[in-house]
């Protein structure tokens, strides 16, 4: 049969490894259907068709149907020829018939799409790794010091950035990269970013900070080629590498947001700005930054007060509450294009944004009381908090969709945390509710117990429901989905964390390691589950963030407390009392 890729089914490739390891023979024979399968005969014959296959000796696969004078049986195999003997595939054998005609190729095993929720961890399509296969982990920390991850992003060529803080001491990531010293106390935090190779090396690393203040990174995305974006938070003057941006904010009484855009073959200064507030209180609080090849980026969080940008104001519709806003950069300056906020009575919130092929830009959060996104709005009578995601035109931020998760239940609390736009331009979405949630038009509601539930759902690019699921404990146990990304093949990757022995994605439940532990799993396009893990230590673990590189692996990073820390290879040891965390994951 010649090799289908992809479009070999989750049965065909069972039968595969069946025939693989000897317990069911499989002739295949031309039909009006195209190959038959037909068990329980020991030989078969292919009559002529039309030259095929490569062979493992050269010309004449077993679907080749070629003609032969061989007295003795030969090797070969119909698959791609860098496959053989990679991972589950391997060669066969053939006998020349009778007919003169080459039978069919025994025992061989071509690629085939992988089961990922398989235990034993095959390798059907023989790129040399199973899915969810630990490729490598890491663990850093020092004494008296405090380190985390807030954010990732991948380049094309599976490149990892990685964003967070630490206070105090040193931060060593090894390979190239010296350490970062903190020059402040422990509860003091400087921000930094390093890019990693594939193979999970320090390449280079960037500290940013002043001792006597925070200064944290919360969102990267890599942009034109060669420019990786930056965004985060800073409470007093910082120089970023183009010299000291001034913070207009009062140290211990706010902070202000920068960008900053760093090159990714040494991360060296391209660029850095502050997003700039009035007053001597408040923040601007940068949650998610999403950038397109073109250099555009859409920067999304909170602020409170007054914000004027070359005599620009923008003002909460309420001064005792936030509101959400969105940035735009772009042009070879990179300055601000437009801004814009989402306004109405009560809080709302921003904390994700993703960009999707036809250039839209789709955002998640959470508002109380009132939602306006022009054309469309939102309002709540209660105390609820609702969770929503929105998509905007890039040009003048029109809402071009609204879909709240408002429920006939009162005084709910939702929000959202994620969301990804895949190659079809699919929206992909992921949160928490408590008490009851409404997914999508005309779905059913959904109920949470008292500790709450997670989901993930799917819209079409007619924002109609696709599909969603929810996760809950009935032990008592929390669950949340805090991201989602998505790979080339759209697959979806989510991570978050969980408390609890019963919280399940698949058929088995994520094995509980004693406090607050890590999770990482994996979907279909359609919502079907890929695999997933539980990860963690006896302490208090949490998620920080999550990345897909170049179609090869998956990685996720946070903090433990942990005395050890198990990421599917060696335990990691404990180095200081909160210590960040990386792990590398084929996809």
């Amino acid at each position: 049969m010649a090799y289908k890729g992809d479009q070999v089914t989750r049965m065909e490739a069972l039968m595969r490894r069946a025939v693989s390891a000897g317990f069911v023979a499989v002739v295949l024979t031309a039909g009006p259907f195209g190959c038959n399968a037909i068990f329980g005969l020991d030989a078969g014959e292919l009559m002529p068709l039309a030259a095929g296959g490569t062979g493992a000796t050269g010309g004449g696969g077993s679907g080749g149907g070629s003609p032969c004078t061989a007295t003795e049986p030969e090797a070969c195999y119909d698959g791609p020829p860098e496959t053989i003997n990679i991972g589950d595939c391997h060669a066969g054998t053939r006998t020349c018939l009778a007919s003169g005609y080459w039978g069919l190729c025994d025992g061989q095993v071509e690629p085939a799409p992988e089961i990922c929720d398989d235990p034993l961890q095959h390798d059907e399509d023989c790129d040399g790794v199973a899915c969810a296969a630990p490729l490598w982990s890491m663990r850093h920390g020092a004494i008296a010091s405090t380190q985390g991850i807030y954010a990732m992003a991948a380049d094309a060529d599976g490149h990892i950035a990685i964003g967070g803080y630490f206070g105090g001491g040193q931060l060593s990531l090894g390979g190239a990269c010296s350490p970062l010293t903190n020059g402040g106390a422990a509860s003091s935090y400087d921000a930094f970013v390093a890019l990693l190779s594939q193979s999970g090396t320090c390449m280079w690393a960037k500290r940013f900070g002043d001792p006597s203040a925070d200064e944290i990174v919360t969102g990267l995305a890599v942009g034109a080629p060669g420019h990786l974006w930056v965004t985060g938070t800073f409470e007093v003057p910082v120089d970023f590498g183009g010299g000291p941006i001034p913070a207009e904010a009062v140290a211990g009484a706010g902070w202000d947001g920068f960008v900053l855009v760093l090159h990714l073959d040494d991360g060296s200064h391209a660029y850095s700005d502050h997003l700039a507030r009035s007053g001597a209180t408040g923040f601007k609080s940068p949650k998610a930054i999403a950038v397109n090849a073109q250099d555009t980026a859409f920067i999304v969080g909170t602020y409170t007060g007054p914000w004027c940008v070359t005599g620009i104001c923008l003002t909460p519709d309420d001064e005792s509450d936030g509101a959400a806003f969105v940035d735009k950069r772009s042009g070879p300056t990179h300055d601000e294009e437009w801004r814009f906020d989402l306004l109405g009575a009560g809080d709302q919130e921003l904390t994700s944004a993703a960009l999707g092929p036809d250039g839209s830009l789709a955002v998640g959060g959470f508002f109380t009381q009132g939602l306006a996104i022009a054309p469309e709005a939102a309002t709540v009578t209660d105390s609820s908090q609702i969770a929503f995601v929105a998509s905007l035109d890039p040009t003048d931020h029109h809402a071009t969709w609204l879909q709240t998760y408002a429920p006939s239940t009162a005084d709910v609390t939702q929000v959202v945390h994620g969301v990804a736009v895949d190659g079809q331009g699919r929206s992909n979405v992921v949160g928490a509710f408590f008490k009851a949630a409404v997914l999508g038009p005309g779905q059913p509601e959904v109920t949470a117990p008292l500790t709450g539930a997670a989901f993930v759902a799917q819209y079409s690019t007619s924002h109609d429901l696709v599909w969603a699921h929810t996760y809950q404990s009935a032990a008592g146990g929390i669950i949340g989905v805090d991201a989602v990304v998505v790979d080339s093949k759209d697959n979806l990757f989510l991570g978050g964390g969980y408390l609890g022995g019963d919280i399940k994605f698949g058929v088995s439940p994520l094995p509980s390691h004693g406090q607050f532990d890590v999770f990482l799993a994996s979907f279909a396009a359609d919502g079907t589950h890929r695999w997933s893990k539980g990860l963690g230590g006896s302490d208090v673990d949490y998620f920080g963030a999550i990345a897909t590189g170049a179609g090869k692996l998956v990685v996720v990073g946070g903090d433990t407390k942990s005395p050890t820390f198990t990421l599917g290879g060696s335990p990691l040891a404990q180095e200081g009392p909160d210590d960040l965390f990386l792990g590398a994951f084929a996809p």
